[in-house]
């Protein structure tokens, strides 16, 4: 019998009350998490878990603002969406793919494709005279590098086009080709 010690988990086994009946999904899934939890933080602090060790190895390399809210999504998880489809795995990926993003970004490394592409799009528009508004989308684009959203490289390159469209009709002579 697993007995529970971790900060919180009192406020965990209340939820499991409220939705054991209503949503029993959303209940397994919010003991899964205190099972992790448990391990993680309870008593010995085991960090052997597959997905602390893996960010446990990423962390001393971050240098970002706001790394350690980040980090906080993985040691501490709420039940979310990917629970309740029994990937928690997936998400965990996630995060740590964006984590290892955004210290690229904030250690200067733009190299990846998203990024060069980005920034050769930037540097295309302010040398032909863009259209209003680039430099939001840009930003948008640039925000998207290192979104959340499990289609962050789409969501870049989907706004990378929006722009090359809105250039297309609005800058550079009007061409309404398209």
């Amino acid at each position: 019998e697993t007995i529970f010690s971790y900060d919180g988990w009192k406020v965990d086994a209340n939820q499991i009350e409220e939705n054991h009946a209503s949503n029993p999904t959303k209940a397994s899934a919010i003991l899964d998490t205190m099972l992790f939890k448990q391990q993680v933080h309870g008593g010995g602090g085991d960090r052997s878990h597959p997905y602390i060790r893996k960010l446990d190895a990423l962390t001393p390399t971050l240098s970002y603002a706001g790394w350690e809210a980040d980090a906080r999504q993985v040691e501490w998880p709420e039940v979310n969406f990917y629970d309740l489809m029994r990937t928690r795995e997936q998400y965990v990926e996630i995060v740590l793919e964006r984590m290892r993003r955004k210290q690229a970004v904030h250690s200067g490394d733009r190299s990846h494709p998203n990024l060069v592409r980005l920034d050769t799009l930037k540097a295309s528009l302010k040398a032909s005279g863009a259209y209003a508004g680039w430099e939001i989308d840009a930003a948008l684009a640039e925000k998207g590098h290192t979104s959340m959203d499990t289609s962050y490289p789409e969501r870049s390159v989907a706004v990378q086009d929006t722009m090359l469209f809105k250039q297309q009709v609005h800058g550079g002579g009007g061409d309404r080709s398209h």
